[in-house]
């Protein structure tokens, strides 16, 4: 076989065709994986905002952009009920 000595496509060329045809492949398949990355993104990010704001309005979403904040608060509020409970309880006991 010769050598693909030329650096741009050549129209009619086996090697560029060849290499146009995986490169198509190869771009075909990371969007197809990207695709599915951002369909699963999503899906955890409305069942994340689901969980912790409750489920949304019909025909709407919540907004994501909080969840950080949102998970910080419901962890500091989980914590201080759980600090209350337990002083009760030492109380009692």
């Amino acid at each position: 076989m010769s050598a693909h000595l030329h650096g741009t496509f050549v129209k009619g060329c086996y090697r560029c065709d060849l290499s146009r045809d995986e490169m198509t492949a190869q771009i075909t398949e990371e969007a197809e994986e990207e695709r599915w990355l951002r369909t699963r993104m999503v899906d955890i990010l409305k069942r994340t905002a689901a969980a912790l704001k409750g489920e949304p309005e019909p025909e709407m979403m919540h907004d994501w952009a909080d969840l950080p904040d949102v998970a910080i608060r419901l962890r500091a509020e989980r914590d201080q009920a759980r600090a209350e409970l337990t002083y009760r309880w030492a109380e009692e006991n």
